[in-house]
C-alpha cells in the first residue's frame, strides 16, 4: 500500500510540474513561404518575421500561403544585400528594427496603408537616398 501511495504522489507531482513548465499556448509557430518566414496573427493575417532571400530589389508580398501580410517585424534587420524595397498597401505596421542596418538600401517605397512605424525601423540605412 505504501508503494501505491508513493507512486500516486510521484505521478501527481510530475503532472503538476509538466503543467507548470509547459510551453504556453500563445507561443507562435513560424512558417516559411519562399524567402519569407512569418507567423499567423489572431485575426488570420500574417506578420513577416524573417527573410532568407538574396536581396537586391524586393516587393513585400501581399500574401503568404493565403494569409494577407499586414506587418513586418525585424525580418530584414542587418540585411546588407537589399537595395530597393517596396512596401504595398496591405502592410499597416512596420515594427521596431524592421530594416535596421540595411546599409545597401538606396530606395524605399512605402504605401499609404502603413499606419505605424516602430522605433529604429530604418536606422543605420546609410545609403538610403529616395523614400
Amino acid at each position: 500500500m505504501k508503494k501505491f501511495v508513493s507512486l500516486l504522489l510521484t505521478v501527481v507531482l510530475l503532472a503538476t510540474m509538466l503543467t507548470v513548465f509547459a510551453v504556453p499556448a500563445s507561443a507562435e509557430e513560424v512558417f516559411t513561404s519562399g524567402d519569407y518566414k512569418y507567423t499567423v496573427n489572431k485575426d488570420g493575417t500574417a506578420t513577416i518575421t524573417g527573410y532568407t532571400g538574396s536581396g537586391g530589389e524586393i516587393t513585400i508580398p501581399k500574401t503568404l500561403d493565403g494569409y494577407t501580410v499586414t506587418a513586418i517585424e525585424d525580418a530584414f534587420s542587418g540585411n546588407k544585400s537589399l537595395t530597393k524595397v517596396t512596401i504595398l498597401e496591405n502592410i499597416n505596421r512596420i515594427d521596431n528594427n524592421a530594416f535596421k542596418d540595411c546599409s545597401s538600401m538606396t530606395t524605399l517605397t512605402i504605401s499609404e496603408g502603413v499606419k505605424s512605424i516602430g522605433q529604429f525601423a530604418f536606422t543605420e540605412c546609410s545609403s538610403l537616398q529616395e523614400v
